[in-house]
């Protein structure tokens, strides 16, 4: 696909006028307020640059972190014993359920835990220690325990809480066409 789309920018290049939108681009090349020659690098260019590699090694690190947290109180419930007192309790209230209804309370355990743990590395550091042997407590696959976990992740674009959601709601542009709006 790549190949051909190369091919038929080529061509387009060397004849315009094959192109079925070469008018739009005519048009917009008229009437664009920018040259298509490269601005020079000046200070300006070059702090956004490090801004954003800034940003990016930031991101990494954070999420390293986040990571090493949820390890951290991983290695701590069970030094103080207190995952198997976790497993214990879930398992005698989930034992009383049908393992069909086990499996969607194990999801909904882990949406409430997504709420507030966005990143999935750290969700699965942090839960898949537990919901596994709690899904062999149960009497369930830990496949389903996988999948609840798995599943848990497509409710993310929904969340008031997730960073992308907010983003992209940020990013969009409202205008008031009507008498609710329209957004795009």
């Amino acid at each position: 696909m790549i190949a051909y789309v190369m091919r038929y920018a080529q061509r387009v290049k060397r004849n315009p006028d094959i192109s079925p939108v070469g008018d739009v681009d005519l048009e917009r090349e008229a009437s664009a307020p920018y040259t298509s020659e490269a601005a020079a690098w000046d200070l300006r260019h070059a702090a956004t640059l490090t801004v954003f590699v800034a940003s990016m090694v930031l991101l990494v690190v954070g999420v390293v972190f986040i990571v090493a947290c949820a390890r951290a109180l991983l290695v701590i419930a069970e030094d103080a014993k207190i995952l198997d007192t976790i497993l214990y309790a879930a398992s005698n209230w989930l034992s009383v359920l049908p393992r069909g209804l086990i499996a969607q309370v194990m999801f909904l355990i882990q949406c409430v835990i997504n709420f507030f743990i966005h990143s999935g590395t750290a969700q699965a550091a942090l839960t898949m220690p537990i919901m596994s042997p709690l899904a062999d407590l149960v009497g369930v696959t830990r496949q389903a325990s996988v999948y609840a976990y798995q599943l848990c992740e497509f409710i993310n674009p929904i969340l008031p809480t997730s960073a992308v959601t907010m983003g992209v709601l940020g990013a969009a542009t409202c205008g008031s066409g009507g008498p609710s709006g329209s957004c795009r």
